[in-house]
């Protein structure tokens, strides 16, 4: 049966997003066995690391995931480790079920689509906000895994969305990012609500997804959670929308103290280590010639400056070609993800290493593709080098 996509217009998408929700006619997939299954068996008074390994052996992407983290620089060790059962031991049973709900969640949210590049995007935020939770928790007393769980799953409600977009039977229309995003907006928070109930998650959770956009207005029991919450979203948000700020922009989020301030700044580096190291679903180069409904972002700079050295990121090389306050355009042979998070080297004199979102990837007429990124993040040293490669840019064109 040939199934006809009929062509819409975007103003009719939300009345059939919002049938689809009052019908019980959603999408939403499992909870993830896998992850479930690690709860249940920590939850057991014995269990040994022979018994964690049963369970994530039966997932590969879940096993090359845990040897990566455990891996990393993050836990200060050059001593590698080649086995499943070493790497358990070395990362532990709470960062184990961390990984292994995102990990598994990930797949879901990274599949390609029309509107993968949201999807993505709004994941990346998740894993950000789950990992910022997760470090701020102690100091608000709360458990470290319930909002790690709370902040991966905050905005799910929006993936779900845009998953409900590809799923309905009509031509989507090519629109700009920000008409999307506005749509999600509307409709994130019934569809993660909905969500919550279908995996029956825990109360405290459902209320975190429920209400993080308007915790000052919230006076449940849960109030600590939903308020941590709602804080690493707005510094997730600021992160996201002031490229060039970076830490330092973090003295307008209100609730935030000093010393959370300064942790957020010390473990950044770490966090976004931690998330470039996922591996989604999709293909760079793949996607960059993928179809999408999402208008092509331009590869050129409003008021730049043009320069030249190379730039290199997962051991790749590319052309900078030019830079602005908040952006650095560059090309090569090989395609960057959008939106997600690369380490990139601006091989200048001196060097900048900096975490960067691919914010557009296009592919060029004449071969290899043209890519912008924005830092994210920024602070310390990092940022003092950034903002004198600015400086010197713009010397040297005056």
């Amino acid at each position: 049966m040939v199934v006809v996509r009929q062509r819409i217009e975007d103003s009719d998408l939300e009345v059939m997003l919002r049938e689809r929700l009052g019908g019980d006619r959603l999408r939403i997939p499992p909870y993830p066995a896998i992850a479930l299954r690690l709860q249940h068996l920590v939850r057991e008074a014995k269990h040994t690391a022979r018994d964690v390994c049963a369970i994530v052996g039966a997932d590969a992407a879940l096993v090359a995931a845990v040897l990566r983290r455990a891996n990393a620089a993050t836990y200060g060790t050059t001593a590698p480790v080649h086995t499943l059962e070493a790497a358990v031991k070395r990362i532990g049973i709470d960062d184990l079920l961390q990984l292994a709900l995102a990990q598994s969640v990930g797949v879901m949210a990274t599949r390609p689509g029309p509107l993968s590049s949201l999807r993505r995007g709004y994941w990346r935020s998740s894993l950000v906000t789950s990992r910022l939770a997760s470090e701020l928790a102690p100091r608000r007393a709360v458990v470290a895994n319930q909002a790690f769980l709370a902040g991966l799953l905050h905005d799910f409600g929006a993936i779900a969305v845009l998953a409900g977009l590809e799923d309905l039977d009509v031509e989507l229309p090519v629109l700009p990012a920000d008409v999307w995003k506005a749509l999600v907006d509307r409709l994130h928070v019934p569809f993660g609500t909905t969500i919550a109930a279908r995996w029956n998650l825990p109360v405290e959770i459902a209320h975190a997804i429920a209400h993080h956009h308007e915790a000052s207005h919230y006076d449940g029991e849960h109030r600590i959670l939903v308020d941590l919450v709602a804080t690493v979203d707005h510094v997730n948000d600021i992160f996201e929308r002031a490229p060039g700020a970076g830490v330092a922009a973090l003295l307008a989020v209100p609730g935030l103290s000093q010393d959370e301030r300064y942790r957020i700044g010390i473990m950044l580096p770490q966090i976004m280590e931690i998330v470039t190291a996922f591996e989604t679903a999709s293909s760079p180069v793949v996607e960059a010639r993928a179809p999408t409904v999402v208008a092509r972002s331009p590869i050129a700079l409003d008021g730049g400056w043009p320069v030249r050295f190379v730039v290199e990121s997962n051991k790749q090389s590319f052309e900078a070609y030019a830079i602005d306050h908040h952006s650095i355009a560059f090309r090569g042979g090989t395609a960057l993800l959008p939106n997600w998070i690369a380490p990139l080297v601006l091989c200048t004199d001196p060097k900048v290493d900096m975490f960067a979102n691919v914010t557009a990837c296009e592919p060029l007429p004449g071969g290899g593709f043209a890519m912008v990124a924005q830092p994210y993040g920024m602070g310390g040293e990092c940022k003092q080098q950034w903002m004198a490669l600015l400086q010197r840019t713009r010397r040297s064109v005056a």
